[in-house]
């Protein structure tokens, strides 16, 4: 039986073994997956409608595609770059405050750690707590 989709996950690599591989990983983990190998891609698929509860993209050494994307998603649509997650080296300087997956990751702090993500993005907000009603005294 194929696990509940839990969410909508966009990975953008240009390596298609590293996509394929990432969408068996995240897949297992009840994830629907799209991949995009170029930024322009990405791009058609923000125009054409996708919806995604995270944006994964690969930032090379050479780091100006990755920018240049996250530029444009953010420029056509301001919700999209909260959910835009840099996968990068630790001493690669990315655009934003947005949050960065270091390389190299274990397939498992991989999975936890975008599992966390997503959850606090697809949550219903948490009602506000009601005050306990009073006991009658006897």
């Amino acid at each position: 039986m194929e696990p509940a989709i839990v969410g909508h996950i966009l990975v953008v690599h240009d390596d298609p073994a590293f996509t394929r591989a990432m969408r068996r990983l995240l897949r297992d983990g009840g994830y629907a997956v799209s991949e995009c190998h170029a930024a322009e891609d990405a791009i058609l698929s923000i125009l054409r409608g996708e919806e995604y509860d995270l944006i994964l993209i690969d930032v090379p050494a050479r780091r100006d595609g990755a920018t240049h994307l996250y530029e444009r998603l953010a420029a056509m649509e301001a919700e999209l770059a909260p959910r835009i997650v840099f996968f990068a080296e630790p001493e690669v300087e990315l655009p934003g405050t947005n949050p960065r997956i270091v390389k190299p990751i274990s397939a498992e702090d991989l999975c936890s750690w975008i599992t966390e993500f997503v959850d606090r993005r697809t949550r219903p907000p948490r009602s506000p707590v009601e005050p306990l009603a009073e006991r009658p005294r006897s």
